[in-house]
């Protein structure tokens, strides 16, 4: 983000530079107040110069800024939520999941171990895990 911010800053000011540097002059009759010419071109040099340099910098910043994140854990992010959300959507698993294994571990249907779950019925493991060898042959 710092060096987006930086290179969109000093492509501004570059840019700022060479088109303030040549930009139209004054005539004597327009002018009200001493310096009035440079007071408009520090102005107008500092509004172009400022919001283009933070345009690019922002744009830069935020695409260097999320392929940075995606590359060191953003991407477990979203394949986390994107999967929640196909289960969801296919009706298979509830949205909250967290809220569902506590319901059944008040239930007793299951017992929290750690950070994870275990059935507590030894005939209903048994049956799961009969399944699920069945499923790998």
């Amino acid at each position: 983000l710092i060096f987006g911010l930086i290179f969109g800053l000093s492509v501004g000011l570059i840019f700022g530079l060479i088109f303030g540097l040549s930009g139209s002059e004054m005539l004597i009759e327009d002018k009200k107040v001493p310096n009035q010419g440079i007071w408009l071109s520090l102005r107008s040099g500092l509004i172009f110069g400022l919001s283009f340099g933070l345009s690019v910098g922002l744009i830069f910043g935020l695409i260097f800024g999320l392929s940075v994140g995606l590359s060191v854990g953003l991407d477990a992010v979203i394949q986390h939520v994107s999967l929640r959300f196909v289960l969801h959507r296919a009706g298979v698993a509830p949205w909250n999941y967290a809220c569902f294994l506590e319901h059944a571990e008040n239930h007793r249907f299951i017992q929290r171990v750690g950070g994870r779950y275990r059935f507590v019925h030894d005939l209903l493991r048994t049956r799961f895990a009969e399944r699920y060898q069945a499923l790998e042959r």
